[in-house]
């Protein structure tokens, strides 16, 4: 500070401050930008795990709908019938279960296999 004048001084701190406050305004700008990507994702995310709810609704729903219509076929005593051993057939082997698709084959039960022996 020897040799230097107040003015020359404080012009220094006055560079040395405003150098520091553009140092915290850039990094309050790089804060608001993440935060604003942050802010995104999170709305993303909500969004997604929206349709994935209403998704997985829509297949209860269905589920619902194709057990509500068996049960409706049983209390009816249409569980023999040719349209509801074709439609049981159908739905096992929709879903890959081939066992039972194989058990619940409509010429199996309309005849067209001999009785098992016992």
């Amino acid at each position: 500070m020897e040799g230097q004048t107040r003015d020359s001084v404080y012009d220094g701190f006055l560079n040395e401050f405003e150098k520091r406050i553009q140092k915290v305004v850039s990094i309050g700008a790089s804060l608001g930008s993440i935060q604003k990507r942050l802010d995104m994702a999170d709305d993303f995310n909500k969004s997604l795990s929206d349709a994935n709810t209403s998704g997985i609704g829509r297949l209860v729903d269905a589920d619902m709908e194709e057990e509500s219509s068996k049960l409706s076929a049983f209390q009816t005593g249409e569980t023999e019938s040719p349209r509801f051993i074709r439609a049981r057939y159908r739905l096992a082997c929709s879903r890959n279960d081939w066992i039972i698709c194989l058990e619940t084959s409509p010429a199996k039960h309309m005849g067209a296999y001999p009785p098992p022996r016992l």
